[in-house]
């Protein structure tokens, strides 16, 4: 099950990763300035905070194993798609579709391993699940130029995004809840629902909470620096 999670989290991490070497290309293939590319980034981490926050509701009322497989194969079957494109406004609005189906896999693969380890041994899984977001990056970057330098920019789409929903199939049959999920659910109190909707009070005890807020402020931070590092770095040095 980590193995599975961790496949998945590292396709899709691959797939937004393909961005930062096949900018340049796509920009000149669509016609879009350099200067202008950072919108097709924007418009993809856009629909992927959004699926970031509701793909947990999502989690919780389908179940990890069907949104796991279909943010995989979601994000697969719009990576194809924007390897076809020949028009940047419909590439920057398939980038925000591909973002919204790839964000919603993080939830459902920390609950997938959380059902299979208990909490005490949760450190080593969560640590190597979260491995995939550099190795996907290591991987594009390795991968993508290659592919491009062979068959141009549209290839490294349709090659990862096909590879994608063949395994995003293949998980719909491999993936079951842990022992965890069910110790879980014998042990959950029954909780008197307050007034205020399911994000009402939580959110409020959320923002009252100075280590979250400062937590959160510090991760903000140093995803900016990161994702903008690995969207941009390619695009400059090919320019410089």
């Amino acid at each position: 099950m980590l193995v599975t999670c961790w496949l998945s989290f590292t396709l899709t991490s691959i797939d937004r990763s393909t961005w930062g070497p096949a900018s340049v290309f796509v920009g000149e293939g669509l016609a879009v300035p350099v200067a202008s590319l950072g919108v097709f980034a924007t418009a993809y981490y856009v629909g992927y905070v959004i699926s970031n926050a509701i793909g947990g509701i999502g989690v919780d009322r389908f179940g990890a194993r069907i949104v796991l497989t279909v943010s995989l194969a979601g994000a697969g079957v719009f990576m194809t798609a924007f390897g076809s494109t020949k028009s940047a406004t419909v590439g920057i609005a398939v980038q925000a579709v591909v973002g919204l189906f790839a964000g919603a896999d993080y939830a459902a693969g920390v609950r997938l391993i959380s059902s299979w380890f208990p909490n005490n041994k949760l450190g080593m899984p969560m640590g190597v699940f979260t491995t995939a977001t550099s190795l996907g990056t290591a991987i594009a970057n390795a991968v993508v130029p290659a592919l491009i330098a062979w068959h141009g920019w549209g290839t490294s789409y349709h090659l990862f995004g096909i590879i994608s929903i063949v395994v995003a199939g293949l998980l719909l049959f491999v993936l079951r809840n842990g022992p965890q999920e069910a110790k879980g659910q014998k042990r959950a109190p029954v909780v008197e629902r307050k007034p205020g909707g399911i994000l009402g009070p939580d959110l409020r005890a959320f923002l009252r909470n100075r280590d979250v807020v400062l937590t959160c402020l510090t991760g903000f931070c140093g995803f900016w620096g990161l994702y903008g590092f690995v969207t941009w770095a390619n695009a400059l040095m090919i320019k410089g």
